[in-house]
């Protein structure tokens, strides 16, 4: 009797609240002020394309991700293109900065088979796309575990814009997570790279 009140009691809180079945994911934490919106890619959002130029495929994945189960992959495609960098850019958003303000940006990452990540900030004027060629970049990582890549950088005199670009500086591929560009704090005061400092070219 005891074991059927038990069950008959499962039964009832089922009923009552079925959204205890449902398979939650863990909700995924977010970095203050960032201003990408699908930063760990769960959403496969579009906008992310091959860089003018760049030997790059890139591709959504799923399985570990450092919060999630999705990731992007970028790897370079078979021509190499004299051995430029394999480089994807999210063309669906630019993102709006102001002169004197330092910003703050970077990934996880982790590599394969030789790839070596880094984080760009392409710099764009109004009307006139890239300023200068201008780029901020994080420095370069391989390994294969997930470790945060970031850098700070302030815009160069005439930007508006900038344009967050994911690299693979080397073979193999290299996976990219929780994607961020925010206002840099007080905190990050002294790591400010600037054009070319630690680019990636």
């Amino acid at each position: 009797v005891a074991v059927v009140v038990v069950i008959g009691v499962i039964g009832y809180v089922i009923l009552a609240n079925p959204e205890l079945l449902e398979d939650k994911k863990p909700e995924i934490a977010k970095i203050e002020g960032n201003v990408v919106e699908d930063f760990s890619f769960e959403q496969v959002a579009p906008g992310w394309t091959t860089a003018p130029n760049s030997p790059a495929q890139g591709s959504f994945g799923s399985g570990e991700g450092t919060q999630g189960e999705s990731f992007y992959t970028v790897s370079r495609d078979s021509d190499g293109q004299g051995g430029r960098p394999a480089v994807v850019e999210f063309t669906g958003k630019e993102f709006t900065v102001s002169q004197g303000r330092s910003y703050r940006f970077g990934a996880q990452a982790r590599s394969s088979g030789g790839g070596q990540a880094a984080v760009r900030l392409l710099w764009v004027g109004a009307g006139e796309g890239a300023v200068g060629s201008r780029l901020s970049s994080t420095g370069l990582l391989a390994g294969s575990s997930w470790t945060e890549l970031t850098a700070t950088a302030t815009p160069p005199p005439n930007t508006t814009h900038a344009r967050l670009q994911l690299v693979n500086a080397g073979s193999g591929s290299v996976d990219f997570d929780d994607v961020f560009l925010a206002p840099a704090g007080a905190a990050d005061a002294g790591t400010s790279v600037e054009d070319g400092v630690l680019s990636v070219t």
